[in-house]
């Protein structure tokens, strides 16, 4: 779903430094204080009881600059998506959706403001016809990796992006267990690794004649998968993954390759 945001500034007392929030329904929070001694921001979730003696650590937020460049030094799109700063909180994967976002300007460069210490994944624009080649931090490659900002980071290193348009494309057809074609189905593309990159997925579904094509594909190993019935995203599911590895197609994307294959649907009894 979306996210709503709400003040409850008249709720906190400042006698005891107690806020109180009443009446909220059940879901995923992310409380939010700012004051002239800092900032706080603390993911919590509310399942069915009250949630008592939330601490609030207040901190000095930092800006990160950072810039995008093309591979090759070619001219940047006449508008990019935003840079996504995506907290990694150790609490709940359920938390992880929590995010700061920035606007590149026409030469790429962007801030991120009000960056609190924490752990983030950094996730580049998604471009159509575009893939993240490489993210530098501090001169360091973390395109696969979480970057640590801390307390004591008065002025944090720089993000460095770079695009490539030397995507991959994968044409395919799916066929039944008499080697029928099947029309509907999701063909759902999944990296081998890294897998908490969900840009990385990608998914088509199959035309009259059981044909599907990804296109913009990051080059890399990964399983193409076909499943008779699946719930929205379901293919996020670790556990539906670890039953299903041994039934997908397994194909290798360089850059700029483009390849045909074949897979067979799988039922919805394995």
């Amino acid at each position: 779903g979306g996210s709503t945001m709400r003040s409850y500034g008249r709720a906190y007392n400042p006698q005891n430094g107690i806020l109180e929030v009443r009446d909220l329904m059940p879901g995923v929070y992310l409380a939010s204080i700012s004051s002239p001694a800092g900032h706080a921001k603390v993911p919590f979730e509310i399942v069915n009881n009250d949630i008592e003696g939330l601490p609030f650590i207040l901190n000095h937020s930092v800006s990160i600059l950072g810039r995008i460049q093309m591979d090759g030094g070619a001219d940047l799109p006449a508008s990019l998506s935003r840079v996504f700063l995506r907290a990694v909180p150790p609490q709940s994967a359920a938390l992880s959706g929590f995010s700061l976002s920035a606007s590149p300007s026409a030469d790429g460069s962007f801030t991120l403001e009000n960056v609190l210490p924490g752990e983030y994944r950094i996730v580049g624009p998604d471009e159509a016809g575009l893939y993240l080649k490489s993210v530098l931090f501090g001169g360091k490659d973390v395109l696969d990796r979480t970057i640590q900002i801390r307390d004591t980071d008065s002025a944090p290193s720089r993000i460095e992006i770079i695009l490539s348009p030397n995507v991959g494309r994968i044409d395919g057809i799916v066929l039944d267990d008499r080697s029928q074609p099947l029309s509907g189905i999701q063909a759902v593309l999944v990296p081998d690794l890294n897998r908490e990159r969900t840009e990385l997925f990608k998914t088509a579904s199959t035309d009259r004649s059981g044909r599907f094509t990804l296109q913009g594909v990051t080059p890399g190993e990964y399983k193409v998968f076909a499943w008779e019935a699946l719930e929205a995203y379901g293919y996020f599911d670790p556990e539906l993954l670890r039953r299903s590895e041994t039934l997908g197609t397994s194909v290798r994307v360089d850059e700029s390759s483009s390849q045909e294959i074949q897979l067979r649907v799988i039922s919805s009894g394995r």
